[in-house]
């Protein structure tokens, strides 16, 4: 017996629609009004650079002072412990292998994350090592309420279409 496979109707296809339209929008929409969210415009290349900016304001709202004669700032290294969630790396070492090995890995973190020259595994840990948890807390909890207030995070899918 074979499966049949249901089309979606409705607001469940108008959903899937938005979904599969959300490279279509311009990233100028997005980032202009950071409270006018909507799931129109949620999407990996647009989010980003809203995270990058809110850490940014955190670093400066914290104090929290760049370490002299180094290429990298605090922000990057911040973005590269990103990339490495984002990516999936199962340990720093993997990352700064691939980092610089695979073209396809440098064009990510060019595109995704703005980042020209990524930093080495030891230049991530001992820089983060000393930044507070909290400038990452206040910058999640901005987005957060961000996405809850754009009801991004209210969506809910019928059951039997995905």
């Amino acid at each position: 017996m074979g499966t049949h496979l249901r089309v979606p109707t409705g607001k469940t296809a108008d959903l899937l629609r938005k979904v599969a339209n959300l490279r279509t929008r311009s990233q100028d929409q997005f980032l202009e009004n950071d409270f006018q969210v909507n799931i129109d415009a949620i999407s990996a290349l647009k989010l980003v650079p809203l995270v990058k900016r809110s850490i940014s304001k955190s670093l400066k709202r914290y104090n929290i002072e760049e370490k002299k004669n180094s290429i990298f700032s605090n922000l990057d290294c911040l973005m590269s412990g990103l990339a490495i969630f984002t990516f999936k790396f199962s340990s720093l070492l993997k990352f700064d292998r691939i980092r610089n090995a695979v073209d396809k890995a440098k064009n990510n973190l060019k595109q995704l994350f703005n980042l020209e020259k990524t930093p080495c595994d030891t230049q991530v840990r001992t820089r983060l090592d000393v930044i507070t948890p909290d400038v990452l807390r206040s910058s999640f909890k901005r987005i957060f309420a961000l996405l809850q207030r754009g009801k991004i995070l209210d969506l809910r899918c019928t059951p039997g279409y995905l």
